[in-house]
């Protein structure tokens, strides 16, 4: 039995064209794929397009916070180049801030202030939605919880509501500051 192994072991090496296709390919195969892999310039950003419609420092804000977000690659456009872009598919989807979005968000009607496009056999495109929404609802609910706070306490004092803002705006954590948080 003995025998047989060793013999065949000696005709697989003695034909070149074996050794090649069954010893060298793979290994320089799962080299080169490795190190491709191991790069550090390997990543996958998502592609999407905002078009701010409402203009303000508020917006702004979000904006800059999802350009600085190291896996999605933003594009700020205008309305006709956004439908371009997704129609060439050159971004998932597309974020519209809407005209009065600040505004909507300060008096508490949240309701559609961002609308999302994308085509219609874009399958990941609403999932994208869960990794832009930490940008902007921190935002959303420091200001939902004012508003609430200011409708209880400060009705019919305008004075001591925007008091009560300014102080909780001061000592309220940012969102870029969030992630150094950690539950204890």
């Amino acid at each position: 039995m003995i025998h047989i192994v060793k013999l065949r072991i000696r005709m697989f090496f003695s034909k070149k064209i074996m050794l090649l296709l069954f010893v060298v390919f793979p290994l320089l195969f799962s080299f080169i794929s490795l190190n491709y892999l191991k790069a550090d310039d390997f990543e996958i950003k998502t592609t999407i397009g905002i078009i701010d419609a409402d203009q303000t420092d508020f917006s702004k804000n979000i904006i800059e916070r999802l350009q600085s977000d190291e896996s999605l690659m933003v594009f700020v456009l205008d309305e006709d180049s956004g439908k371009e872009a997704l129609i060439r598919e050159a971004i998932i989807g597309l974020y519209i801030i809407k005209d009065g979005f600040s505004q909507a968000v300060k008096t508490g009607n949240t309701h559609r202030i961002i609308e999302v496009r994308y085509l219609a056999d874009n399958y990941t495109a609403p999932g994208i939605t869960d990794l832009i929404t930490p940008h902007f609802i921190f935002d959303i609910l420091k200001e939902q919880t004012i508003l609430t706070v200011n409708r209880a306490a400060f009705p019919n004092n305008p004075d001591m509501s925007m008091q009560f803002r300014n102080r909780f705006l001061e000592h309220t954590i940012l969102y870029e500051n969030s992630e150094e948080l950690e539950l204890q």
